[in-house]
């Protein structure tokens, strides 16, 4: 039980690397301005993470996973 809670553990902090990531490499047309992030704010509530990207520019990036399902 506690291996199976290690691996969910280790493949949601794996998902939330990934969505970093993805985040951080998107495209930027050479006509906008440059985005960077401001700030990371990482959630626990119960079964939900949730990751939010506070960028210098408007949207503000958020990523939710439940972990029940995973």
């Amino acid at each position: 039980m506690q291996d199976e809670s290690m691996n969910a553990k280790h493949q949601t902090i794996c998902w939330l690397i990934t969505a970093i990531q993805m985040l951080f490499s998107m495209g930027v047309s050479a006509q906008e301005e440059p985005m960077s992030i401001s700030g990371v704010e990482l959630l626990r509530k119960g079964e939900q993470v949730s990751i939010t990207l506070q960028t210098s520019g408007k949207p503000i990036y958020e990523l939710n996973e439940n972990l029940k399902v995973r």
